[in-house]
């Protein structure tokens, strides 16, 4: 089978083109892109290569039995209403939602079904605009069709979506408040991890707040810091090496892993992080939540926020 790239995908990246075309998981398209059964132009390219309109997308019969295998598998049911209840909000462009701890947005290595593809058999439309990492809980956006999936990309791409995080990190930061700048790079061999570095990379800025601290003897809370006033913040410092820190974070840019990394450039580490945390200590859950999004002339995204994770609640409640 031949595709010809229409002008509605160019510039658009392989692998999202072929999960819409055809339906595969990320993990299918990795394989069969590296060994020649799915091709552009004649010759093997990247999954994550970009594609241009009219390019000519060579697809063997091996992957279209692949496909019927994949499409035969579906969600149960007890997952499309975990999902389905997760949805805090919607109308004909988006749907908000609360996403649940462990729940990767996108196909990839070793996921079953990803919040999106449980999320496309409540509505065949919905489609990812943004992301959080898979044990990152809280509020986030999905598309209705094409149009709206543009609108919001483009939205998150100029940098007018305002993000705030909470965290619980493992240890105090250098002052109340404060603004961070560094470097990002993916490491190399792992496109999973990523690191400060001094040159090369990407900028990535952060601006962070401290709402309490928790140390043996008490909790002490920001008080010059409005949002404390919606929490009730809980000292259960016990079984902890450090003091920690509930902080907000509002990332200005969108870089991989950035709050995870801009923790760790304040010697913060977020407690629970397995990847960055080197005091991470085996069955702890990453603490770390998306609590609000604003996006500026977007007038009816209400103010919705989350509930508070579980795993959360030994440091902090609503009020």
């Amino acid at each position: 089978m031949i595709l010809k790239v229409e002008k509605d995908y160019d510039n658009a990246r392989f692998d999202r083109y072929l999960k819409e075309k055809i339906g595969l998981t990320h993990g299918l398209i990795c394989k069969f892109t590296r060994n020649g059964f799915i091709k552009k132009n004649g010759k093997k390219s990247d999954f994550n290569a970009r594609i241009s309109c009219n390019d000519e997308i060579f697809i063997s019969d091996l992957v279209a039995i692949s496909e019927k295998s994949e499409k035969s598998k579906l969600p149960t049911e007890e997952m499309i209403e975990i999902v389905r209840k997760s949805i805090i909000f919607e109308n004909d462009e988006i749907f908000l939602i609360d996403k649940p701890y462990g729940f990767a947005v996108q196909d990839g290595d070793g996921i079953d079904f990803s919040l999106i593809e449980v999320l496309k058999c409540i509505d065949k439309s919905a489609k990812i605009v943004h992301r959080l990492d898979k044990n990152t809980s809280g509020i986030m956006i999905f598309a209705k069709g094409k149009q709206a999936a543009d609108k919001f990309s483009r939205f998150f791409r100029e940098r007018v979506v305002k993000k705030t995080y909470i965290a619980v990190l493992d240890g105090i930061l250098p002052q109340k408040s404060g603004k961070i700048a560094t470097r990002i790079e993916k490491i190399a061999g792992n496109e999973s991890l990523a690191k400060n570095v001094e040159t090369g990379g990407d900028l990535a800025v952060s601006e962070y707040e401290v709402l309490a601290t928790i140390n043996k003897e008490s909790v002490v809370i920001n008080e010059e810091n409005e949002m404390a006033s919606e929490f009730v913040f809980c000292n259960n410092y016990d079984g902890y090496k450090r003091p920690l820190t509930i902080a907000i974070f509002r990332p200005i840019t969108g870089r991989i892993h950035q709050i995870r990394l801009h923790a760790l450039s304040l010697n913060a580490p977020i407690l629970g992080d397995e990847k960055y945390n080197k005091r991470y200590e085996k069955g702890q859950k990453l603490q770390l939540l998306s609590y609000n999004i604003c996006i500026e002339n977007v007038d009816y995204l209400p103010a919705k926020k989350p509930k508070i994770p579980v795993h959360m609640k030994v440091f902090f409640t609503m009020n």
